[in-house]
């Protein structure tokens, strides 16, 4: 039929069109902070359906800088993922904004602000290092410095509520730490070497940059200072507090008729580090033999007399380890005989006991019990 003609029908789906748009990047943290560099980067999560022409981070002391502000730009190819630059020749002490940015043809985005501050070399004048500072949330001040010998090193701020603090050893080694504190203050036994004070004020932190002052003093040299006396009895100890750059004798003179006689010996930590001591007291002769015995009663002779014997670790001006000193006349040899009695012949002696540190044989004391048979 002439009049039935078939008709064709198009059928036109809807199709969903993503508009184009800038790329969409992000900053990641400032890393390998030193005092004139940092390595800065992002990552372009996406590209915006448009290809990435450009990236790289601009940074300036400035908050939220940008191609067009006065800060400085470190460029990195295009195209999307994660990069990383380094910025170079940055001054010491300073404290740095930077965002990452990634351009297409359509336009220039920006990551979030990250703040970063490079590392400051401490600088002392008679032993002391002050530094005014301002910290932004989530960034961290590290103060670098070098000791030339041992010292009772003390680290404080002032004005700085809600810090934190790091203290490291030159290889890294974490030394002591601090949380959030209104001030914050520490003190360390540190030897001779590099070390470094990091000073962070925690992420989220409300309100702007938290103004504070660091204070680093090494003026007090660390010392480590055996202190010996010697007596009769624990209370009638001399020589305490007494020392010279050589061997000291104190004395005890002790008079006595064949029969045993004992003296006390003690030793404290005259230093301000903790510290331990060897003792190490004399044989004795073949006219007199002498036997020692700790505060606990413990016959500690073998001990003494090699050197080996080790008090426990005390703290500056701990009580004192003493050890008690047994003399008995060796009748054999002092005694004689005249006119049908016995008698003790006139002989003298003398028994040195030295104490030295532990950590440093060179720090030392001593003292001497006089033996005269009369």
């Amino acid at each position: 039929d002439a009049s039935s003609v078939g008709t064709s029908r198009v059928r036109l789906d809807a199709v969903s069109v993503t508009p184009a748009s800038p790329p969409t990047v992000t900053t990641t943290a400032a890393s390998s902070i030193s005092g004139s560099g940092a390595t800065l980067g992002g990552n372009v999560t996406a590209d915006g359906g448009r290809t990435v022409t450009a990236r790289g981070v601009v940074y300036s002391t400035t908050p939220e800088p940008t191609l067009t502000s006065l800060g400085s730009l470190a460029a990195a190819s295009g195209g999307t993922g994660t990069f990383s630059v380094v910025a170079a020749s940055l001054d010491e002490g300073t404290t740095y904004h930077a965002r990452a940015y990634a351009t297409n043809n359509l336009g220039t985005s920006y990551g979030e602000n990250v703040v970063f501050t490079t590392d400051t070399e401490a600088i002392f004048v008679d032993g002391v290092a002050s530094s005014a500072r301002s910290i932004f949330s989530g960034d961290g001040q590290i103060f670098r410095f070098t000791l030339n010998g041992p010292r009772v090193f003390a680290a404080s701020t002032s004005g700085g509520e809600g810090l934190e603090a790091r203290f490291f050893a030159g290889d890294g080694t974490l030394l002591r730490s601090l949380a959030a504190g209104a001030e914050l203050e520490m003190v360390l036994i540190l030897e001779a070497g590099s070390y470094s004070l990091e000073i962070l004020r925690p992420f989220g932190a409300a309100g702007p940059a938290q103004p504070y002052t660091l204070t680093l003093d090494e003026r007090t040299i660390a010392v480590r200072r055996p202190d010996a006396s010697v007596g009769g009895s624990l209370a009638s100890m001399r020589g305490s507090e007494v020392y010279t750059d050589r061997f000291f004798r104190k004395t005890r003179n002790t008079t006595f008729k064949v029969t045993p006689v004992s003296a006390f010996v003690s030793v404290i930590n005259g230093g301000n580090r903790p510290d331990r001591f060897a003792l190490r007291g004399g044989n004795g002769s073949r006219h007199f033999d002498v036997e020692y015995r700790d505060a606990s009663g413990s016959v500690v002779t073998a001990e003494v007399r090699s050197g080996r014997y080790r008090t426990p670790e005390r703290e500056p001006e701990a009580p004192a380890d003493w050890l008690r000193v047994n003399v008995e006349p060796n009748k054999k040899w002092i005694s004689l005989r005249e006119g049908g009695r016995t008698a003790a012949r006139r002989k003298a002696d003398e028994i040195l006991i030295d104490a030295s540190s532990v950590a440093d044989p060179s720090a030392r004391d001593g003292v001497s019990i006089r033996l005269q048979m009369r």
